[in-house]
């Protein structure tokens, strides 16, 4: 399978943010076929298997779109719906602030 490639890319030189989102969903997902090529669909294998532990097989349209919706939300409007998503969860906004606090 080749290497997948987002629909967005030319966006990160203005969103350097959606590259880091992607380039850390690639790095924590990285999935080896058998051959030399690596792709990042680890968790999106799990996510399409409904019948776990089978694992489905998967796209690269599959990819390309997982990568998309990561890509969103690095972006400034992926950003804000995260940040609406959390802001009542304190557990969460706690987790957050001591990982900021060991980060400094």
């Amino acid at each position: 399978m080749s290497k997948p490639e987002t629909i967005n890319k030319r966006r990160w030189p203005q969103n350097p943010l959606e590259k880091k989102f992607v380039m850390k969903w690639r790095e924590d997902n990285k999935f080896t076929t058998g051959s030399s090529d690596s792709h990042p669909c680890k968790m999106l294998q799990y996510l399409m298997s409904p019948e776990q532990p089978k694992m489905e097989e998967i796209s690269h349209r599959d990819i390309v779109v997982a990568e998309s919706v990561i890509q969103w939300l690095g972006s400034p409007v992926g950003q804000s719906f995260l940040v609406n998503v959390i802001k009542d969860e304190k557990h969460v906004l706690k987790l957050l602030e001591l990982e900021r606090r060991q980060c400094k």
